[in-house]
């Protein structure tokens, strides 16, 4: 979950390189997640924090603005500051992941290479089974997560099955990935999105198993 607040938006939409002299007012729900600012509602619309051309916080507003459009968040100066800080620094994907220094992790199936090669610098400590805090598990069709039995029993009890996937394939869908996880009595409880190519879903045994 990222940051949320209700306030006043201010939008205008850019005309090349300048933005019209039109302003829009409106009140909405906004969040700031690792990668994107996302305005809701009917006016609803999102900003990719990779493709903003200004960013800063000023007076209380933060002011946005990516190729279309020219935003600003009336959220208060406190609050302006902390989401300009955040979206300057966004989280990596060890971090949405949960893996840092001595981490014990267990990776089975073809996941990214990129992906294992973060994972084995960062400290963590690869094991091939046994107790662990987390398995990330490469799964591309339904067969892939038979697995998933075996590998509950190796996560500590308040640890983790990321499973990974490649995103919007049709080879393995999110309903398939969960039934599985149900028949393994693993609940879903979060998204990680990794890469444009690829996504992961977070598995956890249920409170009152633990």
């Amino acid at each position: 979950m990222g940051l949320e607040a209700s306030c006043e938006i201010r939008v205008a939409l850019r005309n090349g390189r300048s933005e019209s002299a039109a302003w829009r007012k409106f009140k909405a729900k906004c969040e700031l997640s690792g990668e994107e600012i996302i305005v809701r509602g009917p006016e609803g619309f999102r900003l990719k924090l990779a493709e903003l051309v200004t960013l800063q916080a000023h007076q209380g507003v933060l002011e946005v603005a990516d190729g279309k459009r020219q935003v600003e968040l009336v959220l208060g100066k406190a609050t302006a500051d902390k989401w300009a800080e955040k979206a300057r620094t966004p989280r990596g994907r060890l971090e949405k992941l949960g893996i840092r220094a001595r981490t014990r992790v267990a990776m089975i199936g073809p996941l990214p290479r990129d992906l294992k090669e973060e994972v084995e610098a960062s400290g963590a400590v690869v094991v091939r089974g046994g107790a662990v805090d987390f398995v990330l598990l490469a799964a591309e069709k339904p067969r892939d997560l038979d697995q998933l039995d075996s590998l509950k029993e190796w996560i500590a009890p308040d640890g983790a099955v990321w499973i990974v996937r490649r995103r919007g394939s049709d080879d393995l869908t999110e309903r398939q990935m969960r039934e599985a996880a149900s028949k393994a009595r693993l609940v879903a409880i979060k998204v990680a999105k990794l890469s444009e190519e690829h996504t992961s879903d977070k598995f956890v045994i249920p409170r009152h198993e633990r």
